[in-house]
């Protein structure tokens, strides 16, 4: 028997199985890790002034539609 050489052969063979996904919320919340870290390091090197990490922080909340850690869900 041969590989499958393409991903049609393969899902025809029953050896292509899905791909598990990541669930969202994850991904958010790494992503919202992700931009804490960033916006000490610009902090650090001067890119952008203290005052504004917070702001830049409440945008990328928004655009990912998350809240901090420390809020509490609402039931």
């Amino acid at each position: 028997m041969t590989a499958p050489t393409t991903r049609a052969e393969a899902k025809a063979a029953g050896i292509l199985t899905r791909a598990k996904q990541v669930p969202w919320y994850l991904v958010r919340r790494w992503v919202y890790g992700v931009l804490i870290a960033a916006g000490a390091l610009a902090t650090f090197y001067g890119i952008i002034p203290v005052e504004a990490v917070p702001l830049w922080i409440a945008l990328g909340l928004a655009l990912l539609n998350t809240k901090p850690p420390a809020t509490p869900d609402e039931g």
